[in-house]
C-alpha cells in the first residue's frame, strides 16, 4: 500500500473526518499509521486542544503495539487545526539543570515531548512561504520542533539578559549562530553593517552552542559568539510569517533568490562562561546521554480512503529516512535516534511490541528490544488546553489561513503561540 510517488502525494487534497482505521493491521514499520480521531482538521489553531490530542494519540499507539518512546513525532497527512503551517511541542518533562527549564517528572514515562507537526503532503506551500527551498524543508521542522526539548531558554548576564532569546524556545534571529532554532550566519561588512548569509535546510545543523545545550558538546567546544543588537532593520523585505520588518522573533534565513537583508547594528560578544554564570552549569555533563527513542507517527483524516492512505504513507516512507539521518548530521554524530516500531491500528487494534534502530548511514532497520530507554525528561514542559486538570502551554507557528492564495492569508502570516505556564505535577 505505499507505491505512490511524492510528487502525487504534495498534489493530493485530503478532508478530515473521524472513524477508525479499516482492514486488517499491517507488518511493524518505522512508524505507526492512524486516523485522525479527534477532529485535528476542525481545530481553532489559536487554542489547540493539546491535552486531548495527546491522550487519543497515546491510546492509539498502543493500540498498534507501540512502546511509549521518550520522542513522540507525529505528521498529518491534512490541514491541521484548520491550515498547513500550524506546528506544536508539547514537551512533558525536563531532567536537566543549566538551560533555564524547570525540572519535571514525566506523567508518562519515559515520554518527554510530543511534536505535531503539519502536512506533510503541503511541504511545497510551507516551503514557498519561507522563501526557502522545498529539499529538505520537512528535515528542517523536524529538527526545529525536536530542538524545543532544550528550549532554548538561555539567558545571559544584564543589562539584557534575553538578548539571545527571540521568542519563547526559539533564538533570536540575530543571533550570529545559524540552528534550527534560530540565528543565522551574519557577515560583518566593518562599516556598523551585518549581512545575513542565507542557509540551507537540507543541510542545516546544530552549532556548538545548540550541542552544549543538548548535552552534546563541553562548554570548551563553545567557541566565542556573537547577537547583533539591531538599532536599524529596514521596511523590506518584511517577514514572510509575521508581516513588518524582521525582528528577534524572525525565523531562520532561506532566501537565495533575493538580495540579503542588511541590517545596521552592534554586536555583543559573548562567551560559555557567560551562560554558564547566568543559567548555572549544565547537568547531566556532556556525553552522559547521547540517544533518544522516537515514534514516528502518521495521522491520515478519519475518512481517508485506501487510495489517500496509500499516498500519504509513500511521502512518509519518503521522510522519515531522513530525519533520522538528518538528527545524526545534524549533531556530527555525537547523537543518535531509536526508532521504534508498530502497526497501523486497524479493527480490533493493533500489531506486536516490536521496536527497531534505524541506522542514521544506511536508514536501514534492525530489530532490538520492545521496549524504550530512559526515563523522565530532557527539557520543556507540557502544552495543552487543560483538559485534563492541568494549566497548560503551547509553543508552535501557527499561520492564520490554511491557503496561501486565500484572501485572508494576506492579512495575516504565521504567529506563534505564547507560552503559558502550567502548574508542576509533583
Amino acid at each position: 500500500m505505499r507505491t505512490p510517488t511524492i510528487a502525487a502525494a504534495l498534489s493530493l487534497g485530503l478532508v478530515a473526518a473521524t472513524s477508525s482505521l479499516a482492514g486488517p493491521a499491517e507488518a511493524a514499520g518505522p512508524y505507526v499509521t492512524v486516523r485522525d480521531t479527534d477532529d485535528l482538521v476542525g481545530r481553532d489553531a489559536a487554542s489547540p486542544a493539546i491535552s486531548s490530542w495527546r491522550t487519543r494519540l497515546l491510546e492509539q499507539i498502543a493500540e498498534a503495539g507501540m512502546p511509549i518512546p521518550e520522542v513522540l513525532s507525529v505528521w498529518t497527512a491534512f490541514p491541521m487545526s484548520g491550515n498547513n503551517y500550524a506546528t506544536f511541542i508539547d514537551p512533558r518533562a525536563n531532567d536537566v539543570e543549566g538551560i533555564n527549564l524547570p525540572l519535571e517528572e514525566s506523567p508518562t514515562p519515559p515520554l518527554r515531548a510530543v511534536t505535531w507537526h503539519n502536512n506533510l503532503l503541503a511541504l511545497d506551500l510551507r516551503s514557498n512561504l519561507h522563501r526557502a527551498p522545498l529539499e529538505g524543508y520537512g528535515r528542517y521542522l523536524f529538527l526545529l520542533e525536536l530542538s524545543h526539548l532544550w528550549g532554548p531558554e538561555m539567558r545571559v548576564p544584564t543589562p539584557n539578559p534575553s538578548d539571545l532569546i527571540g521568542f519563547s524556545y526559539h533564538w533570536s534571529f540575530f543571533l550570529d549562530q545559524p540552528g534550527p532554532a534560530g540565528g543565522n550566519t551574519w557577515t560583518d561588512n566593518r562599516d556598523g553593517t551585518f549581512t545575513v548569509v542565507p542557509g540551507d535546510p537540507a543541510t542545516l545543523g546544530f552549532s556548538m552552542l545548540d550541542l552544549y545545550v543538548m548535552g552534546l558538546a563541553t562548554p570548551d567546544e563553545v567557541e566565542p559568539f556573537g547577537v547583533l543588537i539591531p538599532t536599524e532593520v529596514p521596511t523590506t523585505p518584511t517577514d514572510p510569517f509575521w508581516g513588518g520588518p524582521h525582528s528577534k522573533r524572525s525565523f531562520p534565513w532561506f532566501d537565495t533568490e533575493n538580495d540579503p537583508l542588511t541590517v545596521t547594528a552592534t554586536r555583543r560578544e559573548l562567551t560559555v562562561d557567560d551562560l554558564i554564570e547566568a543559567n548555572g552549569e549544565r547537568s547531566p555533563a556532556a556525553g552522559e546521554k547521547t540517544s533518544w527513542s522516537i515514534g514516528f507517527v502518521l495521522m491520515v483524516p478519519g475518512d481517508a480512503t485506501e487510495g489517500e492512505v496509500a499516498t500519504a504513507e509513500a511521502a512518509m516512507d519518503e521522510l522519515v529516512p531522513q530525519l533520522v539521518d538528518g538528527f545524526s548530521e545534524a549533531t556530527q554524530g555525537r547523537g543518535s535516534l531509536e526508532v521504534l516500531e508498530g502497526t497501523p491500528v486497524g479493527e480490533g487494534g493493533g500489531g506486536g511490541t516490536t521496536s527497531s534502530s534505524v541506522s542514521a548511514s544506511s536508514s536501514t532497520t534492525s530489530s532490538s528490544t520492545a521496549a524504550s530507554s530512559g526515563s523522565g525528561g530532557e527539557g520543556g514542559e507540557g502544552r495543552g488546553d487543560g483538559a485534563d486538570g492541568e494549566t497548560d502551554e503551547g509553543c508552535g507557528c501557527v499561520a492564520a489561513s490554511g491557503s496561501p492564495s486565500s484572501s485572508t492569508a494576506a492579512l495575516a502570516a504565521i504567529v506563534a503561540l505564547a507560552i503559558r505556564r502550567r502548574s508542576r505535577r509533583r
